[in-house]
């Protein structure tokens, strides 16, 4: 498992995404939440799928090709704050 080829701007594009859309109530809860700068909160892992899906595509996001722990390391490596709930 890792985590797809995304771009901090593919990660931007999925928090937009997911204010426009919403998260799935099975993609809600979690215990990290990805704060953002305007302090909107998103669960990683959703952030990251939703990330993969507008820049590679598919039939929806999907969680299941990588872990959590994963998801919040690479999002903390590209400058975003994690918080545990």
């Amino acid at each position: 498992m890792s985590i797809p080829k995304i771009t901090k701007q593919n990660i931007l594009a999925a928090l937009k995404y997911i204010d426009e859309n919403g998260v799935p109530s099975a993609n809600a809860r979690s215990k990290y939440e990805l704060i953002s700068d305007e302090g909107k909160s998103y669960p990683p892992k959703y952030v990251v799928a939703v990330a993969d899906y507008l820049a590679n595509g598919g039939e929806k996001p999907s969680t299941k090709n990588f872990i959590s722990r994963e998801a919040r390391r690479f999002l903390v490596k590209e400058g975003f704050q994690i918080i545990s709930r």
